[in-house]
C-alpha cells in the first residue's frame, strides 16, 4: 500500500473522527496539568498491521513558554498528534508486549490527514528511550510523537532556535521566570 492510498483509506474511515478531534483539541487546549480528557483520543484498527490497534491522542498544547518551562516563545503552542500501537490478545501471546511503536507507513499518513497542508513543518520525535528516566511509562518506549508548532494567531509555523534558546515574545511580555532559567 502506498503513502497517498493509506491516507485516503484514514480520510474516509476516519475523516469525520479527526475533524471532531480537532475542533475539541481547539476548544479545550491542554496545558500539561492533569491528565488529557479522554474524548481527545481515539482508539482505531491499524490498516497496515493487521491485529493491531492505535492510541490516537490529538491535542492543541499551550502555555509552554508562558508556565516558564520552555525558554523559546515560539514554542508555546502547537497541534500535538501521539500515537501508541496496543497489541490484541493474539498479538501480545506472540510478541510478548502490551504495546508496539506505530509502523512508520501508518504514522505519516495520520499525519499528513490529521496536519494537513502543514505536515511538512512537523516536528517528529521519535519513542522515548527505555532509559529515560522521566517518561519511563510502559508505552512511552513504544509512542511516537509530532507537534506543528503555532503562532500566537495560530498560525502553523516552523520555529527558530532551540526551546531551551530564550527568545521572549516579541512584545517583550514573557514571564520573569523564563529570564531567570
Amino acid at each position: 500500500m502506498t503513502l497517498e492510498e493509506l491516507i485516503e483509506k484514514i480520510e474516509i474511515k476516519h475523516g469525520r473522527q479527526i475533524k471532531q478531534q480537532l475542533i475539541w483539541a481547539k476548544q479545550t487546549p491542554w496545558t500539561g496539568k492533569g491528565i488529557v480528557p479522554q474524548r481527545h483520543r481515539m482508539v482505531v484498527d491499524s490498516l497496515t498491521e493487521p491485529g493491531l490497534l492505535l492510541s490516537i491522542l490529538i491535542t492543541y498544547d499551550t502555555g509552554t513558554h508562558a508556565s516558564g518551562w520552555w525558554k523559546n516563545s515560539e514554542y508555546n503552542s502547537c497541534w500535538h498528534l501521539s500515537m501508541v500501537g496496543m497489541a490484541s490478545r493474539k498479538r501480545l501471546v506472540t510478541n510478548g508486549s502490551e504495546y508496539e511503536t506505530v509502523p512508520e507507513l501508518e504514522r505519516r499518513a495520520w499525519g499528513h490527514v490529521v496536519f494537513g497542508e502543514h505536515v511538512t513543518k512537523a516536528w517528529n520525535e521519535p519513542p522515548a528511550s527505555v532509559f529515560d528516566p522521566h517518561r519511563n511509562a510502559p508505552a512511552s518506549s513504544h509512542t511516537w510523537h509530532a507537534r506543528v508548532f503555532t503562532d500566537r494567531e495560530g498560525h502553523a509555523i516552523i520555529p527558530k532556535g532551540e526551546v531551551y534558546t530564550l527568545r521572549p515574545w516579541d512584545e517583550g511580555d514573557s514571564p520573569e521566570k523564563v529570564f531567570a532559567r
